[in-house]
């Protein structure tokens, strides 16, 4: 399972062509996100003036609008995704390797919240992050996961 999630640039005007970031989490990467989500929390706890943990993380590949996204999502999920809403993917998207952009700088920003993904298009200054996804989602895409594996047992 993925998620497609809108991003925004800290420059209004360009963002290196990061529409979009689809984030592939497996059962690891989960588990260890919501894990240091707990320690986001536990963090915050003991210091009020805590904000959030970055760390390395490649789960996110960034892409451009294309009609090519638009065609496998839809376009009921390309207005969701537009506003802001958290849409899950029941499988890789098989897009060509045009739509993906070059970033470097590629982090998970984990706070007590949720996470986000951020990164910084290749040849460029601007940062492009995701929307957040909060902590209850991604325990709800945990239990999605478990039941799929459950079921395919």
């Amino acid at each position: 399972m993925a998620f497609l999630l809108k991003t925004y640039s800290s420059n209004p005007d360009f963002n290196g062509d990061c529409d979009y970031a689809l984030v592939d989490l497996g059962r690891e990467s989960l588990d260890l996100t919501l894990e240091r989500i707990g320690l986001a929390q536990d963090m915050y706890s003991e210091d009020h003036s805590f904000n959030a943990l970055e760390y390395s993380d490649y789960s996110a590949r960034y892409v451009s609008w294309s009609e090519e996204l638009e065609d496998l999502l839809g376009l009921d999920a390309m207005a969701k995704v537009n506003d802001g809403v958290l849409v899950t993917l029941n499988s890789r998207l098989a897009l060509p390797e045009k739509n993906y952009q070059q970033v470097e700088g590629e982090y998970i920003v984990v706070s007590t919240e949720g996470v986000s993904w951020k990164c910084i298009p290749k040849h460029s200054d601007v940062t492009v992050e995701t929307m957040l996804v909060g902590w209850r989602e991604l325990l709800d895409y945990q239990r999605a996961i478990e039941h799929r594996r459950h079921k395919d047992d």
